[in-house]
């Protein structure tokens, strides 16, 4: 009878438990590729800076692992491949024994 009362209460402590357990096992993993975007961000406006195409190419979002940008389509290739260098450049900044790889995809919207 004691132990009919208490289950609710026991099942209950042990979710909270097994998801603050997940909560800090994943907060690290999202700080660091929310780091590696904005790095990755930084990287692709020098890059277009360098480059003048600061008014050519526009960076419309970055939103947690993804940068968005709009380009007229003859150039659409080369920048999906310049945010990907970007990408993996920032990555290599924080990760240094696995290489991180960044998969571009061109599209009329944005796809995500």
């Amino acid at each position: 009878m004691f132990l009919e009362v208490l289950k609710p209460e026991v099942s209950h402590y042990f979710q909270k438990t097994g998801e603050i357990d997940r909560i800090a096992l994943n907060t690290p993993v999202q700080g660091t590729a929310a780091q590696i975007t904005k790095l990755a961000g930084i990287y692709l406006f020098e890059e277009l800076k360098k480059r003048n195409l600061l008014f050519k190419v526009l960076i419309c979002n970055i939103v947690h692992d993804e940068i968005l940008i709009e380009c007229p389509e003859e150039i659409a290739t080369e920048m999906a491949e310049l945010v990907q260098n970007s990408m993996e450049k920032a990555g290599e900044y924080f990760v240094k024994v696995v290489k991180l790889k960044a998969v571009p995809e061109i599209g009329k919207y944005w796809i995500h």
